[in-house]
C-alpha cells in the first residue's frame, strides 16, 4: 500500500489524466466536469477518510502512553508519601 502522503498527488494526476483522454475524443467539458471533478473529489474523499483514520489510531496510541504515564506519576507520588510518612513515624531514623 502506498503511503498517505503519496495521495494527494496522485489524485491529481489521475484526474488530470480524466480530463486529458476524453479531450481527445472531442468532448472537452464533458470531460473536464464529468470525469476529472468526479475522479478529484473521489480521491479526495478517499484520502481524508484514510487519514482520518490514522489520526484516530495516533489517538488512540497517544491516550494509551498518557494512561501509562499518569499511572507511573501516581505510583512515584504514592512512593514517596509513603517514604515522608515512615520519616515522620520514625522520628527521621529510618
Amino acid at each position: 500500500m502506498l503511503p498517505v502522503r503519496a495521495a494527494p498527488p496522485l489524485v491529481a494526476v489521475t484526474a488530470a489524466l480524466a480530463a486529458i483522454v476524453p479531450v481527445h475524443a472531442g468532448s472537452f467539458h464533458e470531460a473536464l466536469w464529468g470525469a476529472a471533478l468526479t475522479t478529484f473529489l473521489a480521491g479526495i474523499t478517499t484520502y481524508g477518510f484514510r487519514r482520518m483514520g490514522e489520526v484516530i489510531e495516533e489517538l488512540g496510541r497517544t491516550r494509551e502512553k498518557l494512561a501509562v504515564a499518569a499511572v507511573s506519576a501516581e505510583r512515584l507520588r504514592f512512593s514517596r508519601d509513603l517514604h515522608d510518612r515512615g520519616l515522620r513515624d520514625d522520628g527521621g531514623q529510618g
